[in-house]
């Protein structure tokens, strides 16, 4: 993972977190207002999970408003965040996140 894809110093937590649905809503400004926000896997996940054949187009094109506006997103999930609070508890090899990114990315070269 990459670690300027995590939310991680006190300067970048200031940014406003947009979640699944003002990602959705905001999707085609998403890249004049990428520097003043964030989003998280959990929000890219809520969109893949949400993905039907009705739904492929428009949930595509969202993904790929996210990947092209530059938009920090924070690839740890919820449990991830978690764990990191507790460094006695054993990880994964591969994170969550990093599965989701996996997909999304996928989702955007498909076509159907």
């Amino acid at each position: 993972m990459n670690t300027s894809d995590t939310i991680s110093n006190s300067t970048e937590a200031a940014k406003a977190y947009l979640d699944t649905s003002a990602i959705i809503a905001l999707s085609q400004k998403l890249a004049k207002i990428a520097p003043i926000c964030y989003t998280s896997a959990l929000a890219v996940f809520e969109i893949i999970s949400g993905i039907n054949e009705k739904k492929f187009s428009r949930r595509r094109g969202v993904i790929n408003s996210i990947f092209s506006s530059n938009i920090q997103i924070d690839w740890r999930m919820p449990n991830e965040i978690i764990c990191s609070a507790f460094p006695n508890v054993e990880r994964r090899v591969q994170s969550e996140g990093e599965i989701i990114k996996e997909v999304a990315n996928k989702i955007c070269k498909a076509s159907s």
